[in-house]
């Protein structure tokens, strides 16, 4: 767990978007996997004044609270189930925490610790209670090809579905390349797309997210999956057949040749085409960003 380049760069959009980091608790103590480099030129890409007694400050040592005070924060606490890393506070997150921590924080950081945690329900629920309304949820996990690094990889449904269901509002999600890629692709809600936001592709992709915590919800509401809720039950199961229909031969051969170039144009260099990465050429459902400008 911690910040590397991605992180860095979901941080920085998450100032621009003015989350208050003033209190700020971190799931698990945040390493952070930055140098000089990649600090001065992302501060400087997303405009944040950075002098070089802060790159040191940074940098000092291998954990993030220096550079989340950076970032207006205070105060930086963490929590673990173990205290091998010198986590300020010691908790199993599988189990509830203790009211006395309930709406402490402004901002609340999972930057690669959910996906690590058995019981998510109660971990997701810990992240609300947390957090004071109107404070913020950042998130950065697994999505696609992170099979054994922990015991889950989430979707987007996950994160709009329960978030909207428990208080929270301007709920962006990304998937994002695992690696040195400048790009996001915001996630459209598969509620508002009407269908299921689905990604079969071939390289690690993270997904993060950030929402406002807009009321406090005591118990948890659990979500339903939306096109279940929303179209399945209500007898509009129209992306389904029993039977495909017959197919014309030369029709199959002229469909099998058209993807053939399609997937060839996505081998084009991404300083040319960046919207045609790995996976990501549906527009309805995934939307190009540059974190430095969007707003």
């Amino acid at each position: 767990m911690g910040v590397g380049y991605q992180g860095l760069q979901f941080a920085l959009l998450a100032k621009r978007r003015r989350v208050n980091f003033a209190r700020t608790i971190t799931l698990g103590r945040q390493n952070h996997y930055l140098d000089v480099g990649t600090l001065r030129s992302m501060f400087e890409r997303f405009r944040v004044p950075l002098n070089a007694a802060e790159e040191a400050d940074i940098l000092q040592t291998p954990y993030s609270e220096s550079l989340f005070k950076k970032l207006g924060a205070v105060a930086v606490d963490s929590v673990d189930a173990s205290n091998y890393e010198g986590a300020s506070l010691i908790h199993d997150f599988n189990q509830p925490v203790d009211p006395s921590l309930h709406q402490r924080y402004t901002c609340v950081i999972d930057y690669g610790s959910l996906e690590h945690i058995f019981n998510f329900p109660v971990a997701i629920k810990n992240v609300t209670d947390l957090m004071e309304v109107g404070g913020h949820f950042l998130s950065m996990t697994t999505a696609n090809n992170f099979m054994g690094h922990g015991f889950y990889q989430f979707s987007p449904e996950l994160f709009f579905s329960y978030l909207s269901a428990n208080g929270y509002v301007d709920i962006g999600v990304y998937l994002v390349p695992f690696r040195i890629f400048p790009y996001f692709f915001r996630v459209t809600d598969p509620r508002e797309l009407g269908g299921r936001v689905e990604l079969v592709n071939s390289e690690p992709i993270l997904i993060a997210v950030i929402a406002k915590k807009k009321k406090h919800v005591p118990q948890m509401v659990v979500p339903l999956q939306s096109d279940y809720s929303q179209q399945f039950w209500q007898g509009r199961d129209v992306n389904r057949r029993v039977q495909a229909p017959p197919t014309d031969p030369k029709l199959t051969t002229a469909i099998s040749d058209l993807k053939a170039r399609v997937a060839s144009l996505a081998n084009w260099s991404e300083s040319i085409s960046p919207h045609l990465t790995n996976g990501f050429e549906n527009s309805l459902q995934y939307q190009l960003i540059d974190p430095a400008k969007d707003s």
